[in-house]
């Protein structure tokens, strides 16, 4: 998703704003901090898009099935069964759960291909834009892939 997400900003501080909002709010509604049954009813499909959550439920699977605990009043869990019941994840299949983040990576990797074959086929690889000098005039710059500005004259 990052690697996507560069690929589309113009400047790198831009995407980093960008993704720490997105991470932040896939991490609120992985099921961890909100349980599912919890989400307001129209960010229920949040659960489902934050690639966050198929990680966090294999894990919770692979860490808590079949354990048991000591009997303490700090622990309302008995078992790792009760865990799962409690984070709405005790039907999750840790395989499937892998299987749906690797077309997640694939379906990703594809749409950056897309993304950077747009941008070098028809804007070359940079992103212009008009800049006014401060003369007044309006001189045309350039903004290589790297994030350098460069005058427009000076490129050709």
């Amino acid at each position: 998703l990052a690697q996507l997400v560069s690929h589309v900003v113009p400047h790198f501080v831009i995407g980093m704003a960008i993704m720490a909002g997105l991470f932040g709010f896939f991490m609120l509604f992985m099921g961890f901090m909100i349980v599912p049954s919890d989400f307001p009813n129209w960010l229920g499909w949040t659960y489902n898009v934050a690639f966050h959550t198929y990680s966090w439920r294999s894990f919770m699977v692979t860490e808590f099935q079949g354990k048991t605990f000591e009997d303490s009043p700090q622990n309302p869990f008995k078992t790792g069964k009760d865990v799962l019941t409690y984070f709405e994840i005790e039907d999750a299949s840790p395989w499937n759960d892998m299987v749906v983040l690797g077309c997640y990576a694939v379906v990703l990797h594809l749409l950056s291909f897309v993304v950077l074959h747009i941008r070098y086929k028809f804007f070359k690889g940079e992103i212009r834009k008009h800049m006014k000098a401060q003369e007044g005039a309006t001189k045309e710059i350039a903004i290589d892939t790297e994030g350098d500005v460069n005058d427009w004259e000076s490129l050709e």
